[in-house]
């Protein structure tokens, strides 16, 4: 169903554009055969947990956050992409879910999320 949808095989995401392109196949309200409620689930209403959402997506779009004088800026096109970008992740989330990341690794958990992204961290001591 995904390849007559999008006209490409069905794969693990490489990038948040392709991210979003499977969250959207996997969101019921925007493709109704979708056998789970939500494409993705994503932190958007907490200033801890939002910024580990759109950093990524900064950096993949080749911006920076301090500028060349080391100020922190927001108002570039990579930071415009990147916020749009999570803008339509957002689209493919549950809505409800949004404070704390127990609660957005649960949509993912309990089935209702086909996917979510998770940071592993490793510390070497």
């Amino acid at each position: 169903m995904y390849f007559e949808a999008c006209r490409k095989e069905l794969d693990v995401p490489r990038t948040f554009a392709e991210y979003n392109q499977v969250a959207g196949f996997f969101t019921r309200s925007m493709h109704p055969a979708s056998p789970v409620q939500y494409g993705t689930t994503v932190a958007i209403g907490n200033v801890v947990v939002s910024p580990s959402e759109f950093m990524p997506r900064l950096f993949e779009q080749g911006g920076t956050l301090l500028d060349r004088h080391g100020r922190i800026t927001l108002d570039t096109p990579e930071a415009l992409r990147a916020l749009n970008n999570y803008r339509e992740t957002y689209a493919c989330s549950d809505r409800t879910v949004h404070d704390v990341w127990k609660n957005v690794l649960e949509g993912f958990a309990d089935g209702s999320a086909a996917m979510t992204v998770v940071s592993k961290k490793r510390f070497v001591w």
